[in-house]
């Protein structure tokens, strides 16, 4: 399992050319499936531009990094991801079912091989991440409304999740 954040700045290497080709700038996640579409990456040239590198051309994602076949698999950076974006989610708020503050996103954690989203890192404020940890809260606990962001399924205290 990886959190978004250790993905973020992670070298993609093309086992083709076997040289390092792209570096990880953001996750592209689907809202409604909580599915990895691909991560933008940007390239190591000189003239520097973000493109789409689709998760299924992910031929191995390691802590040291993520191979492809070749750099021809890289995409150009569709306008189209741009909803998508894991950065646009971190700090957001969380409500519980009832409209209640239930904290802010602080990373999203990623099922390696599958490309799913399992959960979000839920983070209290600093005194309570530092007191009680922060929370996990399933994908499947998770809805996301146009109008208030993330909310959440859950009624409990956030004591009781972690």
């Amino acid at each position: 399992m990886y959190k978004g954040r250790e993905l973020k700045g992670m070298p993609v290497f093309a086992l083709e050319e076997q040289k390092k080709i792209a570096q990880v700038e953001d996750l592209v996640v689907e809202h409604s499936t909580g599915k990895l579409l691909g991560f933008i990456v940007s390239n190591t040239g000189l003239w520097k531009t973000n493109k789409f590198l689709p998760y299924h051309a992910v031929s191995v994602l390691s802590p040291k990094g993520i191979s492809v076949e070749n750099k021809k698999v890289l995409q150009k950076n569709q306008k189209q991801y741009h909803a998508l974006l894991q950065q646009d989610w971190l700090g957001a708020k969380v409500y519980d079912a009832k409209g209640a503050d239930f904290g802010t996103v602080a990373d999203v954690l990623l099922e390696y091989p599958q490309g799913n989203l399992s959960g979000l890192e839920i983070s209290g404020g600093l005194v309570n991440d530092l007191s009680q940890g922060r929370t996990f809260l399933p994908w499947q606990e998770v809805r996301i409304n146009s109008t208030h962001g993330f909310m959440t399924n859950f009624q409990q205290d956030r004591e009781n999740l972690s």
